[in-house]
């Protein structure tokens, strides 16, 4: 047991202040009332009170009403051990360095919290921070029924997009920051210009929705505009965002207006993930969605599925939305501290695990003022039905 405010102990001395005042009220037995005292034989008078404890029920619940105030003023936070059977130990790659691995091995099967859940000595360092909520979705679906999740991860808000996932399971959660990084640049918000192909003009339609939506939540004037040519691509890359639907690749003037600041977003993407990638969305088995390149001043978005239901049902949930709110908005705080209940997925409870990895705490703050409530009133109940002296 460990005490938040130790100083508060102190108080404890108070129990001699009850103990005191019942062994002195001990000393005086009751008074007896005779009509003459003349004909009662002579006896010796007693040199010594009597030094049996009497109405020691009484004496133990003041002195239980004292120690439980005191203790609760006292915050205790009460330890045990963490149950090891059958659980999962999801390790943030970013923080792989900071937690303490070999404690972590005796709660059970550590992985990285990473695409396809491998093992946390064969990750690299990710290109972009780890998506926790979806690849909790991966874990969530591929670990065996009754497996419990042990969640080593960040509180900053950059590891935590979308939608809270819901899943079934119970999360204890280990809290491990990773060292402080570099402030990121806030996105440019900007007129977005979209070009589709013939064929595409339904990934437009849906894509060009989720702007508006994001643009009336923040009270913003969205100017979205449609194209269908080819041959009008320079001109429509005017503005600060440019999204490129079809299956051929945009024109060279696009790639060069990238460099001199453009926001550039094309789908179907195929090409191999190189080390000048960042991976902004993840797919719900880990998979890397929008992947990110930055040439010169602006940035190359790459979606590696269609803004289209057949390929991505996603395009029709409120989570959509969301997505493309964070890769929009500007001036989005990326490391904002979450709470235990913000982080938590939505369907299931979850514990905050000590900063020793096999224990979880407990604070007893209710339960102690709950049982002073309780002594108070029984030692009430007693003293109103002793006989008055």
């Amino acid at each position: 047991m460990r005490f938040a405010a130790p100083l508060w102990l102190i108080g404890l001395l108070a129990l001699a202040i009850p103990i005191a005042l019942h062994l002195r009220g001990d000393r005086r037995g009751p008074a007896v009332k005779v009509g003459s005292l003349r004909w009662l034989e002579a006896q010796p008078a007693s040199r010594m009170a009597s030094t049996r404890l009497t109405r020691v029920w009484l004496l133990l619940l003041r002195c239980a009403v004292i120690a439980a105030v005191v203790l609760a003023l006292a915050a205790p936070s009460v330890t045990r051990r963490m149950s090891t059977s059958g659980a999962w130990v999801l390790v943030v790659p970013e923080v792989a360095r900071q937690a303490p691995l070999d404690s972590l091995r005796n709660l059970g099967d550590v992985r990285a919290l990473s695409g396809g859940l491998p093992g946390i000595d064969a990750v690299p360092p990710p290109m972009a921070p780890t998506d926790v909520w979806s690849l909790l979705r991966e874990a969530d679906a591929v670990a065996p029924v009754g497996t419990r999740f042990v969640v080593v991860a960040p509180t900053a808000s950059r590891f935590y997009r979308g939608v809270r996932p819901r899943l079934a399971r119970e999360i204890d959660w280990v809290t491990a920051d990773p060292p402080q990084l570099a402030p990121q640049a806030a996105p440019r918000r900007g007129a977005v210009i979209l070009v589709a192909a013939a064929n595409r003009s339904e990934d437009a339609r849906y894509l060009a929705a989720a702007f508006k939506a994001v643009g009336a939540v923040h009270g913003d004037s969205v100017r979205v505009e449609l194209g269908t040519s080819a041959a009008n691509a320079a001109a429509l890359a005017s503005g600060d965002w440019l999204a490129w639907l079809g299956d051929s690749p945009p024109p060279s003037e696009v790639g060069s207006r990238v460099r001199e600041g453009l926001r550039l977003i094309t789908d179907a993407d195929t090409l191999p993930l190189d080390l000048g990638d960042r991976v902004v969305w993840r797919a719900a088995d880990g998979a890397p969605l929008l992947v990110a390149r930055d040439t010169g001043r602006g940035t190359h978005f790459r979606l590696r599925s269609r803004f289209h239901p057949s390929s991505w049902p996603l395009v029709l949930e409120p989570e959509f939305a969301s997505l493309v709110d964070s890769l929009w908005s500007p001036g989005t705080p990326h490391d904002l501290p979450l709470s235990l209940q913000e982080r938590t997925p939505s369907a299931h409870g979850a514990s905050v695990a000590s900063t020793l990895p096999d224990e979880r705490a407990s604070r007893p703050l209710l339960p102690l003022l709950l049982l002073a409530i309780v002594c108070f009133l029984a030692e009430r109940a007693l003293t109103a039905r002793e006989p008055a002296t």
